[in-house]
């Protein structure tokens, strides 16, 4: 008796995310709330407390918080997330930077004009813009 068997190709689903955000990196020393606090006061916005971004690593589950602040009727969103979770970090190839700022909607020119004056609120160290494609983990950035 012949039998023949059939294995079917597993088949793969490429999903191409469009990446036109731009990403600051900023260093401070305070938790999260007192960052957004100096950032309030420096540019005059009025970030919230928003729903923990989760992350999922080989370590386990990673919780990282977030704050959001929209602008121009929803035109441009901001959101403040904590680079180093409950297990582990948000982009760990940028592991030096304490939060993560996702600037969704603004161009080039407003990015430097934001990056300076976020670097004279109280609390930030540093602030630098990170390049979206050369990152790693750029999925992890992906809020739903």
């Amino acid at each position: 008796m012949y039998t023949k068997r059939l294995t079917l190709a597993a088949q793969t689903i490429e999903i191409d995310h469009e990446f036109d955000f731009e990403i600051v990196g900023i260093t401070s020393q305070e938790k999260d709330y007192r960052l957004v606090w100096s950032l309030n006061l420096q540019l005059g916005w009025n970030f919230e407390r928003d729903f923990d971004h989760t992350v999922f690593t080989k370590q386990g589950e990673s919780i990282h918080s977030r704050f959001t602040y929209t602008e121009d009727d929803g035109m441009i969103i901001f959101t403040l997330l904590s680079n180093k979770g409950s297990d582990g970090f948000l982009l760990p190839e940028f592991s030096r930077f304490d939060y993560i700022m996702i600037i969704d909607g603004a161009g080039q020119l407003r990015l430097e004009e934001l990056l300076k004056e976020a670097r004279k609120a109280k609390f930030v160290l540093a602030a630098l813009s990170l390049e979206t494609m050369k990152m790693k983990s750029k999925y992890n950035l992906i809020i739903d």
